[in-house]
């Protein structure tokens, strides 16, 4: 493993063109890089080293996987009780990554982006900062305090993962949330507006999900 890698990027076989926060801005001389099946079509076209080929290997082709003979790979049986991510988000929980991005284009399949939504819940667990990144969202779960920098001009919608969720406090949203509760039932919190280079949301109690949208 390259020394000091804290942060994986999981290329899964959705991944997209580009992601939210650009594919430029991952630091690929430190950074954990793992294919996830199909993946490696994204990391073949970037240019770069996988660090860790991940998968069933049905939908990635045996011409593309020879180009990396070097590349350590774990290949499992395609009748398993496992997502190829679910198997990479556990590699990553093993070997003791402290923060994991899964790469994701969030289309076609609703029910894996599910379960990908389940991945997260898992890392959350763990106390490991996570999210998924597709073109033009990201998506994750919002900490005691959570503060965030780079997303003015976005939507922002929170859904509560829990019977009940309670928002302290809020700064930099166009509708400001304080002492608001939001439901597992209802949507009350999709499409607010990040009006702040600088955004803050402390939670009182529960667990919510954040999606950013471009």
């Amino acid at each position: 493993m390259k020394k000091e890698a804290d942060t994986a990027w999981l290329f899964t076989t959705t991944s997209p063109n580009e992601i939210f926060s650009f594919y430029k801005n991952i630091d690929y001389n430190r950074d954990f890089i793992i294919a996830v099946d199909a993946g490696l079509n994204r990391v073949n076209k970037l240019g770069i080293e996988p660090d860790l080929i991940v998968g069933d290997m049905d939908t990635v082709s045996p011409e593309l996987l020879a180009k990396y003979p070097n590349t350590k790979k774990i290949n499992y049986e395609m009748q398993k009780n496992h997502t190829d991510t679910e198997l990479a988000v556990l590699w990553c929980l093993e070997h003791n990554i402290k923060q994991v991005i899964i790469i994701n284009g969030l289309t076609n399949r609703f029910d894996h982006s599910l379960g990908l939504l389940q991945n997260l819940a898992l890392l959350n667990s763990e106390k490991i900062p996570a999210r998924i990144e597709s073109e033009k969202q990201v998506v994750l779960f919002l900490g005691k305090k959570s503060q965030f920098k780079g997303y003015e001009g976005s939507l922002l919608s929170l859904f509560s993962w829990s019977a009940e969720s309670t928002i302290k406090d809020s700064e930099g949203l166009f509708f400001p949330l304080k002492n608001l509760t939001l439901s597992q039932f209802h949507t009350r919190g999709i499409s607010n507006i990040v009006i702040s280079s600088s955004l803050t949301i402390e939670l009182d109690k529960g667990l919510i999900l954040a999606i950013f949208t471009k």
